[in-house]
């Protein structure tokens, strides 16, 4: 259905009227919006939104609901096994964030899987971004804009369509940790949303402030600089908050400040709920999927969560001199790589936004020899390629509209009950697909059935 659908949104965009005022009318909505990526680009440059079938929805759902469950049983084990987490590498300020206990029961409220989805609906995940995912608020703000092109207005009259918001997501679970870190108390939260001032995500938080006022909660968006924490309350421009949805990434934090910001002050003290919570920064650790994919640690899960995890996740495995299994076969992984490098990935097991992610068919074979020494000497993970599906969406060229193929990612929100609440789709002319290297955004909507 969705093939079906995209062709007749195609076929309406040959009336090159209706294609060239949508396009105008999409310009004018991210400009006055301020919806820019990076180097001052817009943050969508195609004309056509991801449709998605409710096979594929579900599909999506389904499996990221048993993927969570299962990365909460690898949480639970490690902050009760310190045998078990040292397969983290975790360094000595990690240790201890791992004991500030947040006060509430969801490990990791707001977070967000990504992976690629063929068009014979086969889904992998590479990475779970457990720290702060971006992205919702930006896919709701270009998601409201195109349902009034003049070209989505003409096929929603063949293909309804629709779409969840995923900042009403975002905040369901930032509320459903506050409810559960308060207690009895009905004092409503004071929401601070934190993160430095240069983030390229900036215009994100804006968003959100807009969207959580509008649901009737004082917001205010502040740097880590403006954050004090005086008389057991934690200030945010000297306005009291009492939830902190924390966008700002720990590593980053505690290099500037250590282990004595504000910030970690108010979490270690019970004075502020704080979203993500501290000792999620295990699960934001690329050696997660390391431990999933490993069969030497599938007692941990239940045979469904087992099986999404054998569907979903790519061969993975932390850098070192070892001998592991591989297709059925025991291998010396280290020699390996070196035989094999198109077929792998090497990514630090810290890193965010695609940095210092070397791909193998991307390098010569001394620049992955390399990289493969760097990655034994520091914690890396090695991950089994994934084949990236393609589509072809229209994009203008000068005056022309052509159809031209992305790279396509598939990237789920899932909140604190381990239910979706949206899918964010990034397009790509190259095998790094994020936005801060100049991927594009595109809004998802699920087709009627």
């Amino acid at each position: 259905m969705s093939s079906e659908a995209v062709a007749f949104y195609h076929s309406l965009l040959q009336n090159a009227t209706l294609a060239g005022d949508s396009q105008a009318l999409l310009d004018t909505a991210m400009e006055k919006q301020n919806l820019l990526g990076s180097h001052g680009r817009p943050l969508c440059n195609v004309l056509r939104p991801r449709f998605l079938s409710t096979t594929a929805s579900w599909l999506i759902s389904h499996q990221s609901r048993l993927l969570s469950e299962a990365v909460r049983t690898i949480h639970r084990t490690a902050i009760e096994s310190a045998e078990f987490r040292t397969a983290f590498q975790l360094c000595d300020w990690e240790e201890q964030l791992l004991n500030v206990r947040s006060g509430y029961s969801a490990i990791c409220p707001i977070s967000r899987f990504d992976g690629f989805l063929s068009s014979d609906g086969d889904l992998k995940f590479c990475e779970l971004n457990a720290q702060s995912p971006a992205g919702a608020a930006y896919s709701d703000a270009l998601a409201a804009i195109f349902p009034r092109l003049p070209v989505m207005r003409e096929f929603v009259k063949r293909f309804p369509c629709s779409r969840a918001s995923s900042v009403a997501g975002v905040l369901a679970s930032l509320l459903s940790a506050y409810r559960d870190w308060a207690g009895n108390s009905s004092e409503k939260p004071r929401i601070a949303i934190v993160d430095w001032a240069d983030v390229p995500t900036r215009q994100e938080f804006v968003l959100l402030h807009l969207e959580f006022e509008k649901a009737g909660f004082r917001t205010v968006v502040a740097t880590p600089e403006q954050l004090e924490f005086a008389h057991g309350k934690l200030h945010a421009n000297g306005l009291p908050v009492t939830l902190v949805y924390r966008r700002v990434l720990l590593g980053q934090l505690v290099e500037k400040y250590g282990l004595d910001h504000p910030l970690l002050h108010a979490a270690r003290t019970g004075a502020a709920c704080v979203v993500n919570p501290l000792s999620g920064r295990l699960l934001g650790k690329k050696g997660c999927f390391a431990i999933l994919s490993d069969d030497e640690h599938s007692g941990l899960f239940t045979p469904p969560q087992l099986a999404a995890i054998r569907e979903t996740i790519p061969w993975t495995r932390f850098v070192r001199e070892c001998h592991t299994m591989l297709d059925g076969q025991l291998i010396d992984l280290i020699p390996e790589l070196f035989r094999n490098r198109s077929r792998f990935v090497l990514k630090p097991n810290d890193s965010y936004g695609g940095e210092s992610v070397v791909l193998g068919w991307m390098t010569t074979p001394s620049e992955w020899e390399e990289a493969v020494a760097v990655a034994m000497e520091k914690p890396f993970v090695v991950q089994e390629r994934i084949p990236l599906p393609r589509e072809a969406y229209p994009i203008f060229h000068g005056h022309e509209l052509r159809l031209a193929e992305f790279q396509q990612d598939t990237c789920p929100f899932v909140g604190s009950d381990d239910a979706t609440f949206g899918c964010m789709t990034r397009l790509s002319t190259n095998d790094r697909i994020n936005v801060a290297s100049g991927s594009s955004l595109v809004p998802t909507f699920e087709l009627a059935q």
